[in-house]
């Protein structure tokens, strides 16, 4: 197995957490205790803290890996816009598992796909790595987007 597609493997089951948090979301919203008969305590709210803290981790990686990128590359415009990012991130948890953090953290991702799509025009990075980030850019905004409503 080449290292791309290790890499490309590795990223998306990064992503099951953030799966793990949207099945507890449904599970209340769709009644499930009322339907099984089993309870998970505080799901609504643990749905929000695993999205925060895992949804902040993984930009936090992301951003300090562009961030190497591109120190090297000179760059310092992203690298100034992704600490940005990691400020605005570490705000979210001023108002840790709830709407309002999550919307904050869902707005900093929005962010790190813009500067991910602009890295990619500049050919900052390998074509397949830029199409791997942003698609897992999209993937976590889309999680993230539907934790908000389900648990609105």
């Amino acid at each position: 197995m080449t290292p791309n597609k290790t890499l490309k493997i590795l990223a998306y089951i990064s992503m099951l957490p953030l799966i793990f948090a949207l099945f507890l979301a449904l599970y209340v919203a769709l009644e499930g205790p009322a339907i099984s008969g089993y309870f998970i305590n505080f799901a609504r709210i643990n749905s929000y803290i695993y999205a925060h803290s895992y949804g902040a981790l993984l930009l936090a990686l992301f951003a300090g890996i562009q961030i190497g990128q591109n120190l090297q590359a000179q760059h310092h415009w992203y690298v100034i816009f992704n600490f940005c990012i990691l400020g605005l991130a570490w705000l979210s948890y001023q108002s840790f598992a709830d709407a309002l953090g999550v919307t904050l953290l869902l707005c900093c991702w929005l962010a790190a796909l813009i500067i991910d799509v602009n890295a990619q025009n500049q050919h900052s990075f390998p074509q397949w790595y830029g199409n791997l980030k942003i698609k897992l850019n999209i993937w976590v905004i889309i999680l993230l987007i539907l934790l908000v409503l389900i648990n609105g």
